[in-house]
């Protein structure tokens, strides 16, 4: 199964990677454990991103209800995952 991972396009925070926690029409939530963490998701216009459709164990076993969702485990993720976009 495939979960959505948004690259920024757009931004002081160009090329950063996030997690999707809520999209909309026009906005998206987006979380990385670390400037941006769970408590307080950044809202980003949908044009300014790019998303990417990744498979990942850690977010695989989320989904499943093995592992709880925390900031530590979406930074550690996330940077493994970078290594593959840039």
């Amino acid at each position: 199964m495939k979960y959505p991972i948004a690259r920024s396009i757009a931004g002081h925070d160009r090329g950063w990677l996030y997690y999707i926690l809520e999209s909309s029409d026009d906005h998206l939530l987006l979380v990385n454990g670390k400037q941006h963490k769970l408590s307080s998701p950044k809202r980003k216009n949908r044009k300014h991103v790019f998303v990417l459709e990744v498979e990942s164990e850690y977010f695989a076993s989320l989904v499943q209800g093995q592992k709880q969702m925390t900031d530590k485990g979406l930074r550690i993720e996330l940077s493994r995952l970078k290594t593959f976009f840039n």
